[in-house]
């Protein structure tokens, strides 16, 4: 039976993803799937996949029409054969420690397995651990306070067992511009009892400066924060002995940024949903007093709070 799917969405990485399939084609295993899924790549993107698929049969090019990553990835959750299931984004790589996660999964059975990763910037590396695990088992506790705290909820760190994403009909929302990783990990962790934590850094990201910096402008990325939050909040929800330590600063900053830029053009729909949002209404509580009074400050900034607010 093969031991693990990993599903490579990419679009237009002619430039970077050959460093990606390489690292894939030195992992020792044979017995997994590299699931390329190309996302209406218009570069040579295909072309290199095709070359390393001629010499190696644990590649498969999937190509679809250009919907987005979110829509790669389902589609890669549609067609992978594995037991389990690994996410691996086309600019980045997995390091030779990658081998130490494959070997526990066939060692251990467990719902949820993850592992510590690089960050590659322009200024150097850094290794990130999860630091709330111990090596080996971990309570699903654990694991839940984890995801809490806002610690690396991306789908690259983890590995995931095909099992539950199917019974529970997992899936990324399509619909989602950003967030859509933390999102997907609130529905998987719902219907997981325990956790494996692999004390290695099996992953290399490497970090996009100029990415990173515009999405935090972006008016449509309102509805985003909110669903990320609903997914907190629905975690939070199966165990009140949780400890919620959501790191508002995460998302407030973006938050009062997209409105300091964009504000002004917002809708009365678009307002109105934003107030509507658990994530609003967590800020506007007593119980965050500070941040709601600099929140009421951004919108007042961005005239909108005025005409919108009571």
């Amino acid at each position: 039976m093969m031991i693990l799917s990993i599903i490579v969405p990419v679009y237009n990485g002619e430039k970077k993803i050959a460093r990606c399939l390489e690292s894939l084609k030195n992992l020792k295993e044979q017995k997994l799937e590299f699931l390329i899924v190309n996302d209406g790549s218009t570069d040579c993107t295909a072309d290199i996949v095709e070359s390393y698929i001629q010499h190696d049969s644990r590649f498969r090019l999937i190509n679809q029409k250009n919907s987005g990553v979110s829509s790669a990835r389902n589609k890669g959750l549609e067609l992978c054969k594995a037991e389990n299931i690994g996410f691996v984004d086309a600019d980045d790589e997995v390091t030779e420690d990658y081998n130490k996660v494959i070997e526990s999964l066939k060692k251990v059975n467990c719902d949820f397995y993850g592992f510590d990763y690089y960050i590659q910037t322009a200024e150097g590396v850094e290794k990130k651990i999860r630091n709330l695990f111990v090596p080996g088992d971990n309570k699903r506790e654990t694991l839940c306070n984890n995801f809490l705290s806002g610690s690396s909820n991306n789908v690259w760190s983890n590995v995931y067992k095909k099992s539950i994403i199917q019974n529970h009909k997992l899936h990324f929302d399509k619909e989602m511009k950003m967030g859509e990783d933390s999102v997907f990990n609130s529905q998987y962790i719902l219907h997981c009892t325990d956790f494996y934590y692999v004390d290695c850094p099996a992953y290399k990201y490497y970090f996009d400066d100029i990415n990173s910096a515009s999405f935090k402008s972006k008016l449509t990325y309102l509805k985003d924060f909110s669903k990320m939050y609903d997914g907190f909040w629905s975690i939070y929800k199966t165990d009140k002995n949780l400890n919620f330590s959501m790191k508002w600063e995460l998302y407030f900053g973006p938050v009062c940024e997209i409105l300091k830029k964009h504000g002004r053009y917002m809708s009365k729909v678009q307002n109105k949903e934003f107030r509507s949002s658990g994530f609003y209404k967590a800020i506007s509580s007593k119980k965050q007093e500070n941040w709601k009074a600099e929140l009421r400050r951004w919108m007042m900034k961005a005239n909108i709070y005025r005409v919108y607010m009571p």
